[in-house]
């Protein structure tokens, strides 16, 4: 089977309408050797060490409209297509390290990712209205501003992807060329929808204060669920992971999961082909169900969307497929930003 081929079966299957672009991407959870995985990630760890010059990150830190302090990166060239990344629920940015650190990706985009509120070596205020839908929104542009990002497309993993509602609703069309979902949540009023209820449960004990036994007992299991073979996930990348999760108490996690959006914005910009979309998720997804996302999708009757189920992939498609995702992002970048880019693309 080809990489990627269009499979009608799966469009039955998924119960897409013709309008929809579906491709459906045959990949293998182990592209590279176990050793090369584990290299990868005890170079996470020690990147003074092992991280190639090529790819040494940008590291900026800086404070949004409201004062809290967020944490960004960038590698690679400004002339490049630009592409932001954010992580999920209760992670943060060292999940993009497989795009990161590898010179190839450097050489063909402008990679920038950063933490956000409530998470990571972000701040982390503690009140309701700071984490209102035009927070998330100031601390994007901030982002923007100091990396002078140009029409980024902005990529968007599991939570993280509902900042792409918020960047939507507070800022001027075609701040975004087009919008990556990740295994994503497209915005916070549709988790009950698409997120199976042992996995809010799941969540929920993020949230409980003063229990810290089941606080963090939950951790493991929970970043176990975004693999599709975890097993032949290193325990050390396994451990970088679920030891960032630590860095937000559940007062702070409970305040970024339980935030409410108005998601008429998006919904017009679906509709209206405004903001073009590819959805990247993976069959074996546990946590955000493949087939309920994609409904959704339909449902929001995107004008300008393209969705890639990934085979044998779970909720974690940049790490299990990193190759196919980046390819999938290539080829997205250069239809939708050709003009920006012309003389990359």
């Amino acid at each position: 089977m080809p990489l990627v081929s269009r499979c009608t079966m799966c469009t039955h299957t998924l119960g897409l309408a013709e309008e929809f672009t579906l491709r459906y991407s045959s990949t293998f959870t182990l592209r590279q050797s176990s050793k090369l995985r584990a290299h990868r990630a005890i170079r996470n760890m020690q990147p003074n060490l092992l991280v190639p010059a090529a790819v040494t990150p940008n590291v900026k830190r800086f404070t949004s409209e409201d004062g809290t302090a967020i944490y960004a990166e960038a590698v690679g060239s400004p002339f490049n297509p630009h592409v932001v990344f954010l992580h999920g629920f209760s992670l943060s940015t060292v999940v993009f390290d497989c795009i990161f650190y590898n010179p190839r990706y450097a050489e063909q985009f402008y990679l920038v990712r950063y933490d956000m509120r409530g998470h990571g070596r972000s701040g982390k205020p503690r009140a309701a209205e700071a984490y209102a839908s035009q927070r998330f929104t100031q601390d994007f542009a901030a982002v923007a501003k100091a990396y002078n990002l140009k029409r980024p497309l902005f990529a968007g993993w599991s939570l993280g992807a509902t900042i792409i509602a918020d960047i939507v609703a507070h800022l001027p069309p075609n701040t975004l060329s087009g919008a990556v979902y990740l295994g994503a949540l497209p915005y916070t009023g549709m988790t009950t929808r698409i997120m199976p209820a042992p996995v809010l449960e799941t969540i929920k004990t993020f949230h409980r204060d003063g229990d810290v036994a089941r606080f963090v007992s939950a951790k493991m299991p929970f970043i176990d669920a975004c693999f599709a073979q975890p097993k032949e996930v290193p325990y050390e990348l396994r451990c970088l992971w679920a030891g960032g999760t630590l860095n937000s108490t559940p007062v702070d996690l409970e305040l970024a999961f339980n935030r409410t959006q108005d998601p008429a914005p998006l919904l017009k910009a679906a509709r209206d082909g405004s903001l073009p979309l590819l959805v990247l998720h993976g069959e074996e997804d546990v946590i955000l169900d493949c087939r309920d996302l994609v409904r959704e999708v339909k449902s929001m009757s995107w004008k300008n969307a393209e969705v890639v189920i990934l085979e044998g992939i779970g909720h974690a498609p940049f790490y299990e497929g990193t190759e196919s995702v980046m390819q999938n992002i290539g080829q997205f970048a250069k239809r939708v930003q050709a003009t920006t880019y012309a003389a990359k693309l």
